[in-house]
């Protein structure tokens, strides 16, 4: 069941996303280029060597996520503050559109503007990435639920259009694809899902690949090295903390 979005609900969706960011942003500290721990290492090095000068050879996988850092390196403010303004703009934009999914989905205006609130409320969503916003991740949010959106409408041109620009902002935003086959597929093999669901894939893949041959460079990290140092231990002496810490760790009871 559908249920029509008028823009009246619409504006107090955007309304209180926007009062539940500037909420955190008065609560949340920043790693800021003066903090002790942003020169002891991270993702965030990458990211801001990318904007601060784009031709500067970075490791992979970080110099194939070039839509922030590439904005940020345009915009007419400095790059810590060019970081923080799109991480504040892609939370924002979640919560709207995450209430024009919930919408979708049949929800009501209650439990609608209800699921923006608890988005926002995530540990590793709004706080962490409000903390380390030099991150592609709120990029990645943002046009993961608008993908979602997509799917949930079968709308082909809005699913290539967010997955394309998703790619290019963090490439794990290609596994929404698989979902809108799952979501619409009314037999285990349906070929006319099958083909759309090709068809929509094949700029953001056809991009994916442009990027990893376009900007040439070895991964830095070795797969056995990290299976040996994270992967086997996360999956046998540290097994119950990482089920608790996936589950109501990140999202709450």
């Amino acid at each position: 069941m559908l249920r029509p979005v008028i823009r009246r609900d619409l504006t107090i969706a955007a309304l209180l996303s926007a009062a539940l960011i500037v909420l955190l942003v008065l609560k949340v500290d920043r790693l800021t280029m003066g903090s002790p721990q942003f020169a002891a290492g991270g993702d965030h090095l990458a990211y801001c060597a990318m904007a601060v000068n784009p031709q500067e050879s970075v490791g992979a996988p970080y110099c194939y996520r070039v839509l922030v850092p590439g904005l940020v390196s345009i915009l007419p403010i400095s790059v810590e503050s060019g970081f923080y303004l799109l991480t504040l703009a892609f939370l924002w934009g979640t919560g709207i559109v995450m209430y024009l999914v919930l919408r979708e989905l049949g929800e009501s205006n209650f439990f609608a503007w209800s699921g923006v609130a608890l988005f926002h409320g995530l540990n590793w969503a709004g706080k962490f990435t409000l903390w380390d916003f030099w991150l592609t991740d709120p990029a990645l949010f943002f046009f993961g639920i608008f993908a979602f959106l997509a799917v949930l409408r079968g709308n082909i041109p809005m699913l290539i259009l967010s997955l394309t620009l998703g790619v290019m902002a963090k490439e794990a935003i290609i596994f929404v694809l698989a979902l809108y086959y799952g979501y619409h597929a009314r037999k285990w093999l349906d070929w006319h899902v099958a083909g759309r669901t090709v068809l929509a894939g094949l700029l953001p893949l056809g991009l994916l690949l442009g990027l990893r041959v376009a900007i040439p460079h070895s991964n830095t990290y070795a797969p056995l090295e990290l299976l040996r140092e994270f992967g086997l231990p996360r999956l046998t002496r540290d097994l119950v903390g990482n089920l608790w810490g996936g589950t109501l760790g990140t999202w709450g009871v």
